[in-house]
């Protein structure tokens, strides 16, 4: 049974509004240096925050409610009142008993703006007992802590996690027929096309700053508009993955006279099907070599393990679609674009892996991740706060990473540990739990080409999920509206 239909049902032009607004704000958000800047972010989340509206207005008029999206929306909007309650003034005594050590960070700070004021004071001329106003006092007058280290940057978290969740809700419901799908997929696709044609130029050229103009504040291994060629290879693998997922791919039976002749293979070139494979099969092996000559090893390590799932998945439901036939075309002419343009360096570093291996604690990742660890064990239950970890890192950065400032963990599952708790980790995990429950309680009943749909976000998922280990590509916020967007398709396509 499809549960797609090729056409519209009723065709809404807030809902389609809706989807093409929310599409602009995912296309837009990596080549504004992925979003990583305040001014970038906020302007994509303005976006986003129309497309919501529309759909809103389009769901109070004549829509109803996903029944499919309930669940994940429902742990979304949990997750957020968690950011609520961490941003939120409480009781000190809560405070102390639930996170000691936040309580024990705020009383430092208001006791030493308490001592300043009172130099500042002294300073002034002022005897302790002249009268002054509650507005002239510069001490801190709060009515409580907060769990949250840092309101203010958890308060940015906050943005950024209902617009992701907003994302997910317009996509899922508008993204209602094939044709909507498809068209969603392939404006990602095209904008991924082209962004990793631009990685290259870019990178062929040697310049250093991102677009030949712009230099990153805290610098980086540019790729791409990506500050970090990690980033960029993360975003890349999941529009590869839905590059796979919108092949014109079909079983097909084997010919009783065996294999087709020369004309009946150019004959082949003039189906429709045919010329889209072609040109998406090209798509995805350019995108496949950038993400091999951005050196990350990340993802070049995420991509390949992603393949091989896929292969996996095509055996079970690929209906006399080859998985060794197809992954292996592909991945041969990924090493020929990598071969041609340059393998050399990408050897050297695939090369430093088994070094890597043998001595994890060499680097800095590593220890880094047990830092974090450490840290999510002195707020264990309710975490520092969402978007805090870079205030409460220093206390936990021993002699071996004396290296810089750490701004995020090099390990997403570690610093949504130590910024959420027990209490936020849990929340996440139920989220993305009942979306992939949502999306293997329907798959059974989907069509083959939903099925197939589903399949190429496999590796999608599967490339982040594994990336995320080594990096902290979804604290780019480019990287998290892609995933939120490649969700709300996978529970629109089943």
């Amino acid at each position: 049974m499809n549960r797609l239909q090729n056409d519209e049902p009723t065709p809404n032009i807030l809902r389609r509004s809706a989807r093409w607004i929310v599409l602009a704000a995912v296309v837009s958000s990596p080549w504004l240096f992925g979003s990583a800047e305040s001014w970038a972010y906020l302007l994509i989340i303005a976006v986003v925050n129309i497309g919501v509206m529309l759909w809103l207005v389009s769901l109070f008029r004549n829509g109803r409610f996903n029944r499919n999206a309930r669940g994940p929306a429902l742990a979304g909007l949990a997750l957020l009142a968690f950011l609520l309650v961490q941003m939120v003034p409480l009781p000190p005594g809560l405070v102390r008993a639930v996170s000691p050590l936040s309580a024990e960070v705020q009383g430092t700070r208001d006791r030493i703006l308490g001592e300043l004021a009172a130099s500042a004071t002294a300073g002034a001329g002022m005897t302790p007992g002249s009268e002054k106003t509650q507005a002239d006092d510069p001490s801190p007058r709060s009515d409580g802590y907060t769990l949250s280290v840092s309101p203010a940057a958890t308060r940015q978290s906050l943005l950024l996690l209902a617009s992701y969740l907003g994302i997910f809700l317009v996509l899922a419901h508008t993204a209602t027929s094939w044709r909507s799908l498809r068209a969603s997929a392939t404006a990602i696709v095209i904008s991924g096309f082209l962004m990793a044609v631009f990685a290259l130029i870019q990178s062929f050229t040697g310049t250093r700053s991102i677009y030949w103009f712009h230099r990153p504040r805290l610098g980086g291994t540019i790729f791409g508009p990506f500050t970090n060629r990690n980033h960029f290879a993360a975003y890349i693998n999941m529009v590869l993955g839905l590059t796979l997922a919108i092949l014109p791919l079909r079983g097909r039976s084997p010919n009783a006279y065996g294999p087709p002749s020369l004309k009946e293979v150019i004959a082949q070139l003039s189906i429709k099907e045919v010329n889209q494979a072609i040109l998406l099969g090209f798509a995805a092996v350019i995108m496949g070599g950038a993400v091999c000559l951005s050196l990350s090893r990340g993802g070049i390590t995420s991509l390949a393990a992603a393949l091989g799932i896929l292969g996996v998945f095509i055996s079970f439901q690929g209906r006399g679609i080859a998985p060794r036939q197809l992954i292996g075309t592909l991945v041969f002419f990924i090493v020929a674009v990598v071969v041609w343009l340059g393998w050399q360096p990408v050897a050297e570093r695939i090369g430093s892996l088994p070094i890597l291996a043998m001595e994890p604690l060499g680097g800095s990742r590593l220890p880094a991740s047990v830092a974090t660890l450490r840290a999510w064990g002195a707020f264990l239950f309710a975490g520092c706060g969402f978007g805090c970890f870079q205030f409460v890192f220093p206390m936990f950065q021993g002699p071996r990473l004396q290296v810089g400032r750490f701004l995020h963990a090099h390990d997403d599952y570690a610093q949504l540990l130590a910024e959420g708790g027990l209490i936020g980790a849990v929340l996440a995990g139920l989220m993305f739990a009942l979306l992939i429950r949502t999306v293997w309680r329907n798959f059974s009943s989907a069509s083959h080409d939903s099925r197939f749909f589903v399949g190429g976000l496999t590796v999608s998922a599967a490339a982040i999920a594994i990336h995320s280990l080594v990096d902290f590509s979804l604290h780019k916020p480019a990287n998290a509206f892609l995933l939120s967007a490649l969700s709300g398709m996978a529970v629109a396509a089943v």
